[in-house]
């Protein structure tokens, strides 16, 4: 049997179309996903604006089943804030500059780890911990954070 070049475009014409439409029927059926993940609940929305009135460039995400978290900047300055679901802030994490870290938390950072080279540090706010700072390194071709608390102690080792 053979193929005649009008019904080989037309199989392919026609295959091309089905893939279309799987294509667009996809990606329907995927929007809403991403649509559900960025609408906080009011009273989260409501914390937060109370909280940062003056955030711009606001973007949510869902984290886990009881938390979302707002990335957004105040001052032309990168932040985070986690808020549980029934709008309890829980935390702020605000990217800052080395130069700008304590000299305790600095110094014992040094003390640790002298070959180290510090590459971006955040202070955290954290509801229960109260304020922490945290460092993030390079040490040969790995990178590697370490938590803070304010007087220059070390929290724990990531």
């Amino acid at each position: 049997m053979s193929i005649k070049h009008d019904q080989m475009f037309y199989f392919y014409t026609e295959n091309n179309n089905v893939m279309k439409k799987y294509t667009i029927l996809s990606a329907f059926a995927i929007l809403p996903l991403f649509i559900i993940a960025a609408n906080p609940p009011q009273q989260v929305v409501d914390a937060f604006k109370s909280k940062f009135p003056n955030a711009e460039e606001v973007r949510w995400e869902k984290e886990g089943d009881l938390a979302w978290e707002a990335e957004f900047e105040v001052d032309e300055i990168d932040q985070s804030a986690v808020f549980s679901s029934d709008g309890k802030w829980q935390e702020t994490e605000k990217e800052m500059n080395i130069s700008d870290l304590p000299a305790p938390i600095a110094e014992s950072f040094r003390k640790n780890f002298p070959k180290a080279k510090m590459k971006n540090a955040e202070q955290i706010e954290h509801a229960q911990k109260g304020m922490m700072y945290e460092i993030e390194y390079r040490v040969g071709f790995r990178m590697k954070e370490e938590l803070y608390t304010a007087d220059g102690k070390q929290v724990e080792v990531k």
